[in-house]
């Protein structure tokens, strides 16, 4: 997941950006995670760890199907933005306590 986390970090690096989208999460609108276009460009670039890393958090592709009217970029930007979210709350807190995690 190392490619994934550095492709986070190098986007993500204001601490109030992180907190804001760890308590808010990406629905309001991240810069460079708002068109179709761009969270599918991020998901083809990372798949592999990007599943890898919502199944690490014990999240299925079930969990991210919400309506049967869903369409496969919905599910690729559900999957992108929950990803960003659940790596923002991650940074959120470890900055909190002891450091951020890489």
């Amino acid at each position: 997941m190392e490619r994934l986390f550095s492709a986070l970090a190098e986007r993500f690096t204001d601490p109030d950006e992180i907190r804001d989208i760890a308590n808010h999460g990406a629905g309001g609108g991240v810069s460079g995670f708002i068109y179709y276009h761009e969270t599918r460009a991020f998901f083809f670039e990372h798949e592999e760890e990007l599943q890898d890393f919502l199944g690490s958090l014990d999240f299925s592709l079930r969990d991210f199907i919400s309506t049967p009217g869903d369409t496969i970029n919905t599910l690729i930007n559900t999957l992108v933005w929950a990803t960003v979210e659940a790596w923002c709350q991650q940074q959120a807190t470890a900055s909190a306590g002891e450091g951020a995690v890489q």
